[in-house]
């Protein structure tokens, strides 16, 4: 049990940390393929003295490596390496120096590989991540290096540094916030949103082609009546109409769009084969006309000219067939909502209320159009598969996840659902309340339609109860709706009393009754993975608008915000209460004894997070 926060200082975690590494580079101890000879640099693991200054500044980078021995990531990553092949780099010191860049702030790759390069300023990153002087990598060996091990083992590697703070007692998981935030992509929105790789070569029907070209023969039949310079166009509908949702319209794919003009040499274009394409080139000779393309959204002939000759790419097809929209709030108008065009990234915080701090422990990277909800069950597995050990007892989030599903599962896992209330097109006057039974909050109703007052939660029948109270007899009786003279419930100690089973409403019945004292302070504690995803955002810069486009590139850069987020608060949180002990130490000041001890939370939340 921990009693006060001196445990957490720089000389007991590296303490901890000295059995800790050993353990993690134990149990991940597969070789790495290409031996050491082999490799264009080595990582090894140094113990270094890191010195915190009188005005709390410390240099995080060297922290970061001096407390964690990363050598246990060349057994993660060693399955995407080969003996075979030329010399590479440890794939330790380039996981470090993606690290360094976002620590300390850097804006681009480019910008670091300048310091990394630099005599003097990139000396010390050298030095921590072991990277020779003789070959320093460039911003290619670190984009190769992201593409080649993938979204997943990034995931496994946040894991593992996730087990350290479990084993050093900082992460207990029994209160989670999760949360969505959407990324941009790099890549324009071109206006639809159901596009795929097919849609760049969409096989043209023989006889449209056909058409075309007997339009152009019925204009030159009468040369003399040819809006001359007058655009025409050609269309065909969107070959996937049929599997879009009804509500879309399906847009129309324009093919080429052409005039008519004299012949003129000097806009001749030997490239250009279109009349040719179309079997024209003879009749606008004998009219004394060409066909001018103005845009042509042609990919692809097939050379032998049979069944479905053209392809055609359409226009609306955007350079990311990962991305989607997604909706959000707007920053200047809350009333309103904006499009985004790119990703969601759904965190999932831990928050630790006793010890004062909110760690990042699980990351779904999915399309900007999927709803946070969807993706909380993949958060809790994944927490479950990778620390088995942890126990949740509570789960907060917004009406994003405020799904059945959801609930059932956060219960079986012995969870309280803590999600905001989706009303979905509800009737929720007052008369529509008292015919149902319950107000908006699930609290049910008196025969005198007064609103009941929880009485607490019977686990084992799995309901809440009701008492009115005897509001009637209390100063604010004339707020009763249907007041009853003689009321039967009055000679009973609780007056009315009833039950409210959670499987008749398991989104908006919760085991803490929803819209107690209990409940918001619970619920108020939300924006902790808020501040996650604003760190990830706007402090570090890295989910901002980055130019990465694809899910999988996106997938990598989440998992990093979180692995990035993790260690700048560990080591800032260890730096902060070491500078405390030591201020305490030497100046006997009561703020830094008020900083060292445990945060005080309420006796029935501690019993709540504490049923073990």
């Amino acid at each position: 049990m921990i009693k006060d926060l001196s445990c957490f200082s720089l000389k007991h975690i590296f303490k901890k940390l000295n059995s800790i590494n050993i353990f993690i580079n134990l149990r991940y101890s597969s070789p790495f393929p290409k031996p050491k000879e082999q490799m264009l640099s080595w990582y090894s693991y140094v113990n270094r003295k890191v010195k915190i200054f009188s005005n709390g500044y410390f240099n995080k980078a060297r922290l970061v490596t001096s407390f964690i021995d990363f050598s246990f990531i060349r057994s993660l990553v060693a399955d995407a390496y080969s003996r075979e092949g030329g010399r590479c780099f440890d794939p330790v010191l380039l996981f470090l120096c993606d690290i360094f860049r976002f620590i300390e702030g850097l804006p681009s790759m480019k910008e670091f590989c300048n310091i990394l390069s630099h005599r003097f300023s990139g000396h010390p990153y050298r030095t921590y991540a072991g990277i020779s002087e003789q070959r320093i990598p460039c911003e290619a060996d670190f984009s190769n290096f992201r593409a080649r091990i993938g979204e997943n083992r990034y995931n496994a590697i946040f894991h593992v540094l996730v087990e350290i703070l479990i084993q050093l007692d900082i992460i207990t998981a029994r209160i989670l916030s999760h949360d969505g935030t959407l990324v941009p992509t790099f890549a324009r929105y071109r206006g639809c949103n159901y596009a795929c790789q097919d849609c760049k070569h969409i096989p043209l029907n023989r006889d449209l082609i056909s058409e075309i070209r007997r339009k152009i023969l019925k204009l030159l039949q009468n040369p003399e009546n040819i809006p001359i310079g007058k655009e025409k166009r050609a269309f065909v509908k969107c070959p996937k109409r049929d599997s879009l949702p009804k509500d879309v319209n399906p847009p129309s794919i324009e093919i080429i769009a052409y005039k008519l003009v004299p012949f003129n040499p000097e806009l001749l274009n030997e490239k250009d084969q279109t009349a040719k394409l179309l079997g024209i080139e003879e009749e606008l000779s004998k009219a004394n006309l060409m066909l001018l393309p103005l845009r042509s959204n042609i990919s692809g002939v097939k050379l032998d000219l049979e069944n479905n000759p053209f392809y055609v790419c359409c226009p609306k097809v955007p350079a990311d067939l990962d991305a989607r929209i997604g909706y959000r709030r707007s920053k200047y108008n809350p009333n309103k909502k904006e499009k985004v065009f790119g990703f969601k990234v759904v965190i999932t915080t831990s928050i630790e209320p006793e010890v004062g701090i909110e760690l990042p422990v699980a990351c779904i990277s999915t399309p900007a159009s999927d709803s946070d909800g969807s993706h909380f069950i993949s958060s809790r597995f994944q927490i479950k598969f990778n620390h088995p050990t942890l126990n949740t007892y509570i789960d907060i989030g917004d009406t994003g996840f405020d799904h059945i599903p959801n609930s059932n599962y956060s219960r079986s896992e012995d969870s309280i659902p803590i999600f905001d209330y989706n009303i979905r097109n509800e009737h929720l006057s007052q008369d529509d309340l008292f015919n149902r039974g319950y107000d908006h909050n699930g609290w049910l109703f008196a025969p005198c339609k007064a609103t009941c007052r929880p009485n607490g939660y019977d686990k084992e029948d799995k309901r809440l109860s009701f008492v009115c109270a005897k509001q009637c007899l209390s100063s604010h009786s004339g707020r009763i709706p249907e007041p009853i003279p003689d009321c039967q419930y009055l000679f009973r100690p609780p007056g009315f009393s009833t039950h409210m089973p959670i499987a008749n409403n398991p989104r908006l019945l919760c085991e803490i009754p929803r819209g107690s004292s209990r409940w918001k302070k619970i619920r108020n504690l939300r924006p902790a993975s808020e501040r996650t995803n604003s760190t990830s955002k706007s402090d570090l810069d890295i989910l901002h608008h980055p130019r990465v486009m694809g899910k999988e590139r996106l997938g990598i850069l989440a998992q990093l915000s979180c692995i990035v987020v993790l260690l700048k608060r560990f080591v800032s949180f260890v730096a902060r209460i070491t500078f405390s002990l030591r201020k305490l130490i030497y100046t006997r000041s009561q703020k830094a004894y008020e900083n060292l001890q445990l945060k005080k939370i309420p006796p029935w939340l501690s019993r709540l997070i504490q049923k073990e």
